[in-house]
């Protein structure tokens, strides 16, 4: 929380406390949380396609709403309150001033007098002062201490009686901190959307890989049989005659337009793949170019097909993902189903 807000107070079920305490404990749920999220950020970026990685994340986010809701909520009652006395704050202030100041004296009086009075006692110990000296600077200290203690029962008194009311700075400043929780929150939100959205979409994927898999593991099935390309591994032919083609079709069909300022993001994960591609006529048909290459290089690299791979891009479509999300998936789509595809899909569907 920021400093500026110290020193207000809010009423939370009938007790009052300050703000930065009733907020100490939400303020450290977040921070927590904001760690862990960056942590499995940091992890999805080498694993993407990771679903156990999106969920966690979800949940994460899950948090984060719950708590900043709650930060918000508690920044709202301690303005509503504020708003109800801020009216009163030239009036408290004229009355509490003079008190504060008198505190400030006293307070400096008393210390003086506790640091006579370590000097005194030695004096007395030596002789050097008299009993009824020393008495008068005890009584001195007691009737000082008292003092201080009244006048801070005054003070007390009078920010209740105008039900302790703040500046107009920290009134302010606590309607910014209330404006930038509520465009925390609503980030927070869009990013919780996005990731459900994500996570949606890879379980959509899953679901449709399944049959693929299902195929693709099973000897003897219509896509090709794992004995005949673990045999065939380094000398594997890249299928790309009709079939392939005609797949590539469904899958610049369902991905649909891609706009131009999207093509920038597709050509450098392309280049940093070091894939060959030409680029096309336009962004779409760059995009496409690119699609095709990298369905391609899965074909080389994997015991599937580039038309396989192909329909892996088309059902990365079909669940609704961008082309440069599709680039950048796929390899991870391809190592689950090759590597037996189980925990991939149990986690997705």
């Amino acid at each position: 929380m920021a400093t500026r807000i110290r020193g207000i107070n809010v009423e939370i079920g009938g007790d009052t406390t300050k703000l930065s305490k009733a907020l100490e404990g939400v303020n450290k749920d977040i921070k927590g949380t904001q760690s862990q999220l960056k942590d499995v950020e940091r992890l999805l970026k080498l694993d993407p396609t990771n679903t156990e990685l999106l969920s966690q994340k979800q949940r994460l986010l899950a948090d984060a709403v719950t708590s900043t809701s709650d930060k918000l909520a508690t920044l709202k009652r301690a303005s509503e309150q504020a708003a109800q006395t801020r009216d009163n704050y030239d009036a408290w202030k004229e009355k509490y001033d003079p008190i504060k100041q008198k505190i400030g004296e006293t307070e400096t009086k008393l210390h003086d007098l506790k640091e006579q009075s370590k000097t005194a006692d030695e004096q007395l110990a030596k002789g050097e002062i008299s009993q009824e000296k020393y008495d008068q600077l005890q009584n001195e200290i007691k009737s000082t201490s008292d003092e201080l203690k009244a006048l801070k029962q005054s003070a007390k008194d009078v920010s209740d009686e105008f039900g302790n009311p703040i500046s107009p700075e920290q009134y302010d400043a606590l309607q910014r901190e209330i404006i930038e929780t509520e465009q925390e929150l609503r980030n927070l939100q869009q990013e919780a959307n996005n990731s459900s959205v994500a996570l949606s979409k890879m379980s959509a994927v899953g679901e449709k890989m399944q049959e693929v898999g299902d195929k693709i593991s099973g000897v003897g099935e219509k896509l090709m049989p794992v004995t005949g390309a673990v045999a065939g591994l380094g000398t594997l032919a890249v299928k790309t005659g009709a079939e392939f083609d005609a797949e590539m079709s469904k899958v610049g069909a369902i991905s649909g337009k891609v706009a131009d300022e999207d093509l920038p993001a597709i050509v450098e994960s392309a280049e940093e793949m070091g894939l060959a591609f030409e680029e096309g006529a336009d962004s779409t048909e760059t995009a496409m170019n690119i699609i095709r290459a990298k369905a391609r290089e899965m074909g080389s690299q994997t015991k599937y097909s580039a038309s396989e791979a192909g329909q892996a891009f088309e059902y990365m479509a079909m669940a609704g993902w961008k082309a440069d999300d599709m680039i950048n998936g796929i390899e991870g789509i391809m190592a689950a189903i090759e590597g037996g595809n189980k925990p991939f899909l149990s986690s997705c569907g």
